[in-house]
């Protein structure tokens, strides 16, 4: 075997085990073969990429710096600029993300016909594959460097201008159907306190997510051409952005919308314990919002002042929304009683469940189990 196709090899297998969430697992396959590779850019990214998934973050950031010295016009593969940009931050950070934005517009030009998949683009199928990984990437570069005008540079003057920008570059890239990109328009709106652009950005950002989970469920089901592993990652990966967009939704109080995005991350993963809160806290939000006569869905203020609020666990006109918030919060508090799950879950995130739930009437037993006693819940899901 040529040292090329044991090369390939290597990515492929170790690649597998990522897109598989086994990090770990592609680490003993990587790992071995860094004195053999350590000087090929492909094999330090993939390497660099397996160490960020493990949170070796030091280690990350050798490899990457040295597979970005080996590969300083960007021939093999432009993430391992993304994940050093977004690992160093502030304007050294932004250097290199535009690098490797660059890298990614000047191939997504050039791509015209399957000829042109050449290099790191050899594994996709079809020119659309192609050009759908490439605006993914692109955009990763984009929302990077807007987190970091958004944090690290926010008191710099030019930094909401830069944000525009840049958004728009993104919007122009796949306006239509690239619900991320309205998610991130959304959170800069929200920092401008452009409450209504910021909502109308939340609502087509919903709309295109729904649109794309509904795709992606057809084509799972469906004997299509592409990947099913590719399919079912690109499911798997809605998980966390439709998660942000839900916690904007309640920041802005449209609570309905917000109930039905963290419905949706259920149906990807039911073990989604942050999803169960939020529209637990959603429907609690809403219980406040029609006790004290105020739209659930236009509640802002209560959403933000929600601590000076007391529920009435009595009040008939809320009962369906208290109701809704302990089937949720039942069922992440549920789920936090598996060790890896909490292990995994942070402490404030499994308090804020343990704390709300008990303001809600606690923990609710399945229908069979009406008649246990409720009072003492927390022995009973124990036991």
């Amino acid at each position: 075997m040529s040292t090329n196709s044991e090369l390939q090899n290597i990515i492929s297998e170790a690649s597998s085990f990522n897109a598989q969430a086994e990090p770990e697992r592609a680490l003993q396959v990587l790992q071995p073969q860094f004195e053999k590779f350590g000087d090929s850019p492909i094999f330090l990214q993939i390497l660099g990429e397996t160490l960020l998934e493990v949170s070796e973050l030091e280690q990350a950031y050798e490899v990457l710096i040295r597979a970005c010295e080996l590969d300083p016009e960007v021939q093999y593969g432009s993430e391992k600029y993304l994940y050093l940009g977004q690992i160093i931050g502030g304007a050294d950070g932004l250097h290199y993300l535009e690098v490797g934005y660059n890298a990614l517009m000047n191939t997504l030009s050039g791509l015209s016909s399957k000829s042109d998949l050449t290099g790191v683009l050899s594994a996709f199928e079809s020119v659309d594959l192609a050009r759908r990984y490439l605006v993914e990437k692109t955009n990763q570069a984009l929302f990077a460097s807007i987190d970091i005008w958004m944090t690290d540079l926010c008191m710099e003057p030019e930094a909401e201008t830069q944000c525009e920008e840049l958004i728009q570059k993104s919007m122009s890239l796949d306006n239509e159907s690239n619900a991320e990109s309205w998610s991130v328009l959304a959170s800069i709106r929200i920092s401008q306190q452009k409450d209504e652009e910021a909502r109308h950005a939340i609502s087509k950002s919903w709309d295109l997510f729904r649109l794309k989970k509904e795709r992606l469920e057809q084509l799972a089901e469906q004997n299509s051409d592409e990947d099913p592993n590719d399919i079912n990652q690109e499911y798997i990966n809605l998980v966390q952005p439709l998660i942000t967009l839900c916690k904007y939704a309640i920041e802005l109080g449209l609570l309905f919308s917000a109930i039905e995005i963290a419905s949706s991350v259920q149906d990807i993963n039911e073990q989604s314990v942050e999803s169960f809160h939020l529209e637990g806290f959603a429907n609690y939000l809403c219980a406040l919002s029609v006790q004290n006569q105020v739209d659930p869905d236009n509640s802002k203020e209560i959403t933000q002042k929600f601590d000076s609020y007391s529920i009435r666990l009595g009040d008939e006109s809320s009962s369906d929304y208290i109701y809704d918030a302990r089937v949720a919060l039942s069922g992440a508090y549920k789920l936090l009683q598996v060790d890896s799950i909490l292990e995994e879950t942070d402490p404030e995130l499994a308090g804020q469940v343990h704390d709300l739930l008990a303001q809600v009437g606690g923990f609710l037993l399945k229908p069979q189990e009406e008649q246990v006693d409720e009072t003492n819940w927390e022995a009973q899901i124990e036991d």
